[in-house]
């Protein structure tokens, strides 16, 4: 049999980000790490004042865990 005379491309098995996408989720995964930093530092105590509206909530560190991992999708 002769050889086939068609090119199969290789398919690209990584996602490439577009460098505004790693921004973006860089910032997102700083901002849910600070949330959860300021809820746990308002249990502990070691802050007299309220750093999140509402004081320490656990709303508060669900939302900074699913804004951190948004941030890393």
């Amino acid at each position: 049999m002769a050889p086939s005379s068609r090119v199969t491309l290789r398919r690209v098995s990584a996602r490439i980000r577009p460098p505004w996408h790693k921004v973006a989720g860089l910032a997102l995964l700083v901002v849910g790490v600070l949330v959860i930093v300021a809820n746990d530092t308002m249990l502990l105590g070691g802050v007299p004042t309220t750093l999140l509206p509402g004081g320490h909530s656990e709303g508060y560190r669900f939302l900074g865990v699913v804004l951190a991992a948004a941030g890393t999708w």
